[in-house]
């Protein structure tokens, strides 16, 4: 609650202060009344005006610091010089003394401090012998003002730095999560580049083999068909390779497809299985490439979040919209859970790898903790 509270009260900062200036002013006028000190001066209208333009003015004070604390010293000196209670309105200018620390150069803070000092010991000496014990009550007030000030003063440009610091933080999380987004893009444009290449390459030869076997027969419209067939995949073939092929650093090998997956799931060190429901069926190979890369991805993770002597899941089910994939571990470590949870950008790329695979055929994935413990990732491959 009391978090709470200063939370609304920083986020409405100009109305703590109307509050305050006005409860300091009906403070000002009524407790006269209920402890008059004799020989005080009983206040009239004279003395409510005083004790209005000693406290009112703290309205403004983050705005004219300097301005309100002069002001505020000023109308107090001279209400305790009217004879007026000396033990009132003498808040007013010591919380304007605050404001000039915190909000202006430190260099104000000595003056300031000296001007509510001579306030403070003018209001408490108006008997001659108590000008020593006003003085130094008055030196210990405003002393412990200054160093109370001074510290929100630095508390207040430490946490100004620190939000700095966590938006500078913000932003780089977010370019390296954009980084990541864009070398998944590269990898998988030159996995794609591979699978193409190969099938392309076979239309080529077929149409190649056509043509020639074509040729004794005379059929010359058959055979420019077949050789514009050749042409059209030849020229295809090289378009890809010019333009994909700047995304390319080295030759790559193979690529494994779904069927990569059992062996996978064997030589991970965890204790982990392989369960496939559902009548298996042919899968394309850029889309066995992208359940593989997904399972990995995603036993990867477990092996660096889930902690020792944790277990995992593979699930294939073969389903009539698409390849539904599920891999599942019960996570060990509550700690590791906890890391998991966090954003893709501050634990890691792999669910960003995993969600660009999926979406590259138009399909969706999820991933979050368990309820207990553990972590789940799903993913929905479509056929078409």
């Amino acid at each position: 609650m009391p978090a709470r509270l200063v939370v609304l009260a920083r986020r409405h900062a100009q109305l703590v202060d109307v509050v305050v200036a006005l409860g300091l002013t009906v403070a000002s006028w009524i407790l006269p009344l209920i402890e008059p000190q004799p020989p005080d001066r009983l206040p009239d209208a004279l003395g409510l005006g005083f004790s209005a333009l000693v406290n009112l003015p703290l309205i403004w004070r983050r705005r004219m610091p300097v301005t309100v604390l002069l002001v505020s010293c000023a109308a107090a000196m001279a209400y305790h010089e009217l004879g007026y209670h000396y033990g009132q309105n003498n808040m007013g200018p010591l919380l304007a003394l605050y404001s000039v620390v915190v909000h202006r150069s430190p260099w104000a803070a000595l003056p300031g401090g000296a001007l509510v000092l001579i306030e403070w010991t003018h209001a408490n000496s108006w008997l001659p012998a108590a000008f020593w014990s006003a003085l130094i009550n008055a030196t210990f007030v405003v002393g412990w003002m200054l160093i109370f000030a001074s510290g929100m003063r630095l508390l207040a440009k430490r946490n100004q730095q620190l939000a700095d610091l966590t938006e500078r933080l913000r932003i780089e999380q977010e370019a390296t999560a954009a980084r990541a987004v864009v070398e998944e893009r590269v990898r998988i444009a030159r996995e794609v580049h591979d699978v193409v290449a190969h099938h392309v390459s076979a239309m080529v030869i077929q149409a190649d083999g056509a043509a020639a076997a074509l040729l004794d027969a005379d059929l010359h419209e058959v055979d420019g068909a077949i050789g514009a067939i050749g042409r059209a995949g030849r020229a295809a073939l090289a378009e890809l390779r010019l333009v994909v092929g700047m995304l390319r650093e080295a030759p790559t090998a193979p690529q494994p497809g779904i069927e990569a997956i059992g062996p996978l799931v064997e030589r991970t060190p965890l204790q982990a299985r392989l369960r496939i429901d559902g009548p298996a069926r042919q899968v394309t190979p850029a889309l066995g490439l992208a359940a593989y890369r997904i399972v990995q991805e995603a036993l990867t993770n477990t092996i660096k979040h889930a902690g020792k002597g944790a277990t995992a899941e593979v699930t294939l089910r073969y389903a009539t919209d698409g390849l539904h994939i599920r891999i599942r571990d019960d996570g060990a470590g509550r700690a590791a859970v906890r890391t998991r949870t966090s954003p893709p950008e501050t634990a890691g790329h792999g669910l960003v790898n995993i969600s660009e695979r999926a979406a590259m055929f138009g399909g969706t994935s999820h991933a979050a903790p368990l309820e207990r413990s553990g972590f789940q990732v799903d993913a929905i491959l479509p056929w078409t």
